[in-house]
Protein backbone atom coordinates (compact mmCIF):
# COMPACT_ATOMS: atom_id res chain seq x y z
CA UNK A 1 0.00 0.00 0.00
CA UNK A 2 1.25 3.40 -1.03
CA UNK A 3 1.08 5.56 1.58
CA UNK A 4 2.66 8.96 -0.01
CA UNK A 5 4.74 9.57 2.81
CA UNK A 6 7.33 11.34 0.87
CA UNK A 7 6.47 14.42 -1.20
CA UNK A 8 3.94 15.29 1.32
CA UNK A 9 4.17 19.03 -0.44
CA UNK A 10 2.56 17.85 -3.43
CA UNK A 11 -0.47 15.64 -1.64
CA UNK A 12 -4.16 16.95 -0.67
CA UNK A 13 -6.16 15.60 1.20
CA UNK A 14 -10.02 16.03 0.51
CA UNK A 15 -12.73 15.67 2.87
CA UNK A 16 -15.92 15.38 0.85
CA UNK A 17 -19.43 15.05 2.35
CA UNK A 18 -22.00 12.99 1.01
CA UNK A 19 -23.46 14.27 -2.52
CA UNK A 20 -19.90 16.26 -3.03
CA UNK A 21 -18.41 16.74 -6.35
CA UNK A 22 -14.79 16.12 -7.24
CA UNK A 23 -13.35 17.35 -10.34
CA UNK A 24 -10.11 16.01 -12.05
CA UNK A 25 -8.17 15.01 -14.96
CA UNK A 26 -6.99 11.49 -15.37
CA UNK A 27 -3.38 13.49 -15.90
CA UNK A 28 -3.83 14.04 -12.10
CA UNK A 29 -2.26 11.18 -9.81
CA UNK A 30 -5.15 10.49 -7.48
CA UNK A 31 -5.72 7.59 -5.15
CA UNK A 32 -7.59 6.89 -1.32
CA UNK A 33 -7.12 4.77 1.63
CA UNK A 34 -8.78 1.75 2.41
CA UNK A 35 -11.95 2.13 3.06
CA UNK A 36 -12.54 0.71 6.22
CA UNK A 37 -16.31 2.15 6.89
CA UNK A 38 -19.06 -0.56 7.53
CA UNK A 39 -21.08 1.15 4.77
CA UNK A 40 -20.73 0.64 1.30
CA UNK A 41 -19.25 3.63 -0.54
CA UNK A 42 -20.04 4.43 -4.01
CA UNK A 43 -18.99 7.01 -6.53
CA UNK A 44 -19.76 7.37 -10.23
CA UNK A 45 -17.12 8.05 -13.07
CA UNK A 46 -18.06 10.15 -15.94
CA UNK A 47 -15.75 10.59 -18.88
CA UNK A 48 -16.11 13.48 -21.90
CA UNK A 49 -15.11 12.72 -24.90
CA UNK A 50 -15.73 13.74 -28.35
CA UNK A 51 -17.82 11.82 -30.33
CA UNK A 52 -14.99 10.19 -32.41
CA UNK A 53 -13.34 8.81 -29.21
CA UNK A 54 -16.28 7.44 -27.29
CA UNK A 55 -17.45 4.11 -26.22
CA UNK A 56 -19.13 3.01 -28.85
CA UNK A 57 -19.51 -0.94 -30.26
CA UNK A 58 -17.52 -3.10 -30.02
CA UNK A 59 -15.71 -6.43 -27.60
CA UNK A 60 -17.58 -4.78 -24.73
CA UNK A 61 -19.71 -7.50 -22.55
CA UNK A 62 -21.70 -5.66 -20.08
CA UNK A 63 -22.69 -7.90 -16.89
CA UNK A 64 -24.87 -6.15 -14.17
CA UNK A 65 -25.13 -7.01 -10.58
CA UNK A 66 -27.76 -8.96 -9.25
CA UNK A 67 -28.89 -6.19 -6.81
CA UNK A 68 -30.03 -4.13 -10.51
CA UNK A 69 -32.86 -6.32 -10.79
CA UNK A 70 -34.53 -4.71 -7.53
CA UNK A 71 -33.69 -1.31 -8.12
CA UNK A 72 -36.29 1.67 -9.65
CA UNK A 73 -36.32 2.54 -13.07
CA UNK A 74 -34.73 5.81 -12.31
CA UNK A 75 -31.89 3.94 -10.57
CA UNK A 76 -31.38 1.72 -13.05
CA UNK A 77 -31.19 4.56 -15.47
CA UNK A 78 -27.70 5.44 -13.86
CA UNK A 79 -26.09 1.96 -13.96
CA UNK A 80 -26.68 1.71 -17.67
CA UNK A 81 -23.12 1.15 -19.42
CA UNK A 82 -21.50 3.65 -21.62
CA UNK A 83 -22.43 3.79 -25.30
CA UNK A 84 -22.20 5.75 -27.89
CA UNK A 85 -25.25 5.91 -31.13
CA UNK A 86 -23.17 6.04 -34.48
Amino acid sequence: MLLCEQHQEHVLELNGKAGDVVIFTEALTHGTLPWTAAHERRALLYKFSPGCLSYGAGPHEVVYPDYVADMTDEERAVMKAPHARR
